[in-house]
């Protein structure tokens, strides 16, 4: 393989993603709790609340930027690439995700974003 320094190690990349994901998994984590304390009646206070706040905006630049990346990644990843760890899909608790994730599932079998605020947590 000719390397430059445009050249993307594929372990790297996925470390790297691991990475921002987890990073992001705690701010969502702190959105939820600080939205948890708003519905419970308190306000928003310190620069901190703000801050937590503010995440909003950082966590849906951030999401939107790595579907773009990884996007880009898959137009120009070989058809006949594989991974043979079926451990890292076995560690996803949802299965819709980890179907969609293996590329297992529908493409109509995708999570609905809904505004009537119903659940489904199980």
């Amino acid at each position: 393989m000719n390397k430059n320094s445009t050249d993307l190690v594929v372990k790297s990349v996925a470390a790297a993603t691991c990475k921002e994901l987890q990073d992001l998994s705690v701010i969502a984590l702190n959105l939820q709790d600080t939205i948890a304390n708003l519905l419970n009646g308190q306000s928003i206070t310190t620069n901190s609340d703000v801050a937590k706040i503010q995440d909003l905006d950082y966590l849906t630049q951030s999401l939107d930027a790595m579907s773009n990346f990884w996007a880009d990644l898959a137009k120009d990843t070989p058809i006949d690439w594989q991974y043979s760890n079926q451990n890292a899909i076995s560690t996803i608790p949802l299965k819709g995700l980890a179907s969609r994730l293996a590329g297992l599932a529908e493409e109509n079998n995708t999570p609905s974003v809904t505004t009537d605020c119903a659940c489904d947590f199980f």
